[in-house]
């Protein structure tokens, strides 16, 4: 309501998270598959929205235990300092049911192949090695 000059309540439902200023935007793509403790499974993410734009998201046909998974909502996107280690939480669906979730994505070196872990709400959770594609994180 422009004409009383105030600003009641904002929410943002989708889009890119505001940034203050205070927060550098950092590069976080990638996808392939992965050898989890609990399953094979693949992946694909996107946590740099403030960079290029796109839709911030994690999504996977099979989070290892043959349910697929897609983010609706991220709530946090962090990086570590050394810029090797993506964290992206939030809410979503797998198998049709509501979940909330935590994504973790360590990209690899040029000796040791990139990492995924999710956890999600309704107890699974599967962690492993990259067997093909790519985490890029700067």
């Amino acid at each position: 309501d422009n004409t009383v000059n105030k600003l009641r309540v904002a929410n943002q439902t989708s889009g890119c998270l505001p940034n203050s200023g205070l927060i550098t935007c950092h590069e976080g793509d990638g996808g392939g598959s992965f050898h989890g403790d609990r399953g094979d499974g693949d992946f694909r993410f996107d946590g740099d929205g403030c960079l290029d734009g796109d839709q911030d998201g994690v999504d996977s046909n099979n989070r290892g235990d043959g349910k697929d998974f897609h983010a609706t909502r991220i709530d946090s996107i962090a990086i570590d300092s050394l810029g090797t280690t993506e964290t992206i939480k939030g809410v979503g669906t797998s198998g049709g049911a509501p979940v909330s979730f935590a994504f973790v994505a360590v990209q690899g070196t040029s000796l040791t192949p990139g990492s995924i872990t999710y956890s999600f709400s309704d107890g699974f959770s599967n962690s492993g090695l990259l067997t093909a594609g790519t985490i890029l994180l700067q």
